[in-house]
């Protein structure tokens, strides 16, 4: 019963969070106050009911505790997550609605279920047993039950339509193992930069508008004990560290030797591999500044770690910034004239007037290694969109539309091709099959919140309510 519970239970958890952050509701997000009716004023209308300001300050609340959302985070980060919440709730409404309307009841056969749905509930919603609620407490916790349990029959509904036949999986096998080579024209700024120029006050301006991109993101500064040990041996030094309040006497008399380091999030932490930095890392967001760690798992062993201290983010000052921003600048302005001239050589091509090679003199070309749909092109600033062009040319020799990836243009000529060996196809197929019968789910999913939402009346006042304040701007 509870593995088939935990099993499902995830896909409400996705459904209800399609194309927003997947663990915002852990402890399934509405919760009993998520559109509890107040006289505070409406952040979002759905269908006419309102999601109030009371309703959203009980999900954030919970939603900083699920995430340990650090205090020093930036201001626009934090509206990030605001409006991804108010999206969430949203969401959640018109689910809700749907449900009133559909065909979707709750029946005999789901009675078996029920009981384990109103435990799980009282322990995550209400943080109290089942059995010791009084009347009204209890009715609401299984009706809470009964529309979650709802939400999963919607969620299977959906996933049983998502199916694929024998030659999807087949054209998905050849397509993902395709290996194709490009030559390619590359048009960027940097040949039209002498006709542009830019004044100190629109350095000034780009800068204010873009600020955010000039931020060193926050810092953690950690200690830990450099080789991973045994359980019974990291509860020991554990023990021992906390007696003292930090690592270095304990690993002295042990034997220990201890690193001190930091990081930010995009970083991983030195002197680990990636597997033990994210083990570190999640330990530490669990941790107040000065405080130890419990003994941590990793793959080789156990660490204990404390958490020294953080250095909040802070925007780095025009004063240091501002040859870079002017840089910046100039080639945001210069880009335009590289999309003309390289629409001029796509031109020449297209009617036949040049050959590829005679077109492109004079700009840079190269040429990939073989490379597969989804690999990562060296190089290629978002090779995404490069490798759709590519990919999408039929026979050898065949030249792409004029492409944009990233601050670039590029033309992209097919020069080889190979063919997957089809006789791996039987070793390949299961994996392949399961990964487009996921693709589906999740595009089924996106497609039905999408109608939802075009067919219902909506007011969002998040661009409103969620706004950097006058002094943040400043900072």
């Amino acid at each position: 019963m509870m593995q088939f519970l935990r099993k499902y239970m995830k896909w409400i958890f996705t459904f209800v969070a399609v194309c927003f952050l997947a663990t915002i509701f852990f402890v399934w997000g509405m919760g009993k106050t998520a559109f509890r009716d107040s006289n505070l004023g409406a952040f979002a209308v759905v269908n006419g009911y309102e999601i109030t300001e009371y309703a959203f300050e009980a999900e954030w609340r919970k939603t900083k505790e699920a995430q340990s959302i650090d205090e020093n985070m930036p201001e626009f980060q934090v509206i990030m997550y605001k409006k991804q919440i108010l999206n969430n709730m949203i969401t959640e409404r018109l689910i809700t609605d749907y449900l009133t309307k559909s065909k979707i009841r709750f029946n005999k056969e789901d009675e078996g279920m029920l009981k384990s749905y109103i435990r799980l509930v009282a322990q995550y919603e209400f943080k109290r047993d089942y059995k010791s609620l009084d009347d009204m407490s209890f009715n609401l916790i299984k009706q809470r039950a009964v529309q979650i349990l709802l939400q999963e029959k919607l969620g299977k509904s959906l996933v049983e339509q998502a199916r694929v036949s024998e030659n999807e999986v087949k054209e998905e096998y050849f397509r993902a193992n395709e290996k194709r080579k490009f030559k390619y024209a590359k048009f960027t700024a940097d040949k039209f930069l002498s006709r542009v120029s830019v004044k100190p006050e629109e350095v000034a301006k780009y800068y204010s508008e873009k600020k955010n991109n000039f931020m060193l993101p926050p810092r953690y500064k950690i200690q830990y004990i450099a080789e991973a040990i045994s359980a019974e041996k990291a509860d020991i030094f554990y023990k021992a560290a906390l007696e003292n309040s930090d690592l270095t006497a304990p690993a002295k008399l042990s034997g220990y030797k201890v690193k001190e380091t930091e990081y930010t999030e995009q970083e991983l932490v030195p002197g680990v591999d990636f597997d033990t930095s994210e083990d570190i890392k999640t330990a530490v967001k669990g941790l107040s500044s000065g405080e130890i760690s419990k003994p941590v798992k990793t793959k080789k062993g156990f660490l204990v770690v404390k958490y020294n201290s953080s250095i909040p983010p802070a925007y780095l000052p025009l004063e240091t910034v501002g040859p870079v921003v002017e840089s910046l600048l100039k080639k945001e302005k210069a880009l335009p004239y590289a999309e003309i001239e390289a629409e001029k050589v796509f031109k020449l091509i297209k009617e036949g007037k040049k050959s590829f090679e005679e077109a492109v003199k004079g700009f840079t070309v190269s040429e990939t290694e073989s490379v597969k749909l989804e690999d990562t092109i060296k190089g290629i600033e978002n090779s995404a969109q490069f490798s759709m062009a590519g990919f999408g040319l039929s026979n050898l020799g065949d030249t792409s539309k004029l492409v944009k990836a990233g601050n670039a243009y590029y033309i992209l000529k097919l020069v080889d091709l190979k063919k997957p060996a089809p006789e791996l196809f039987d070793k390949e197929k299961d994996k392949l099959r399961e990964k487009l019968v996921s693709n589906k789910q999740k595009i089924l999913q996106y497609e039905f919140i999408a109608a939802l939402r075009k067919s219902a009346k909506i007011t969002d006042n998040s661009e409103k309510v969620f706004t950097i304040t006058d002094s943040a701007a400043q900072n």
